[in-house]
């Protein structure tokens, strides 16, 4: 209950745009340098799925065309705070989650895979002259293009420290 309050968007969180505390948030990185690496597992994979969840189902763009933050973003900011807040076993916990060969848990990945409107996969497109592409459809993409470059713009700021702590990463990783 407590990683689904903190994957919520309740007021911006401690760092955020409003300078209001998430105790939730707080109270998770403080389960993860004490609570040693289980915990950290158990918290970082928890705010991961809620992320990675929210990024790849179809979502309405009336929130970013009205301003609003991307419902990933809540959870991403979370995930970064613990990282930055809860010792080395959230950066460790984070990298280990995110180098699942059996799942595809990459924060990055997510971003360059989307939906578009009708939930299909627009990573696939085909280039050339077999597949001829009215202006109406260009222009589409091109809004769909920059949709998807405002939400990594939302996400990644988030979720590089992972990638600039200093913990030892883990060995799975490196291969």
């Amino acid at each position: 209950a407590m990683i689904e309050s903190a994957a919520s968007p309740a007021g911006g969180g401690e760092g955020g745009d409003d300078g209001s505390k998430r105790h939730d948030v707080i109270a998770l990185a403080n389960a993860c340098e004490v609570g040693g690496q289980i915990s950290s597992e158990q918290v970082v994979s928890g705010l991961l799925s809620s992320v990675l969840q929210k990024l790849t189902t179809v979502e309405d763009t009336s929130a970013a065309q009205s301003g609003n933050e991307h419902p990933a973003v809540a959870p991403a900011k979370a995930l970064s705070y613990v990282i930055r807040n809860g010792g080395n076993g959230p950066a460790v916990a984070f990298h280990e989650t995110s180098s699942n060969k059996e799942a595809s848990r990459d924060v990055i990945e997510a971003l360059c895979t989307y939906k578009d409107k009708e939930g299909r996969n627009t990573t696939n497109r085909q280039v050339g002259m077999s597949k001829l592409v009215l202006p109406n459809e260009i222009e589409r993409e091109g809004k769909d293009a920059a949709h998807q470059i405002d939400l990594a713009y939302q996400i990644l700021p988030h979720i590089l420290p992972a990638y600039g702590n200093d913990a030892p990463v883990p060995l799975a990783t490196l291969q």
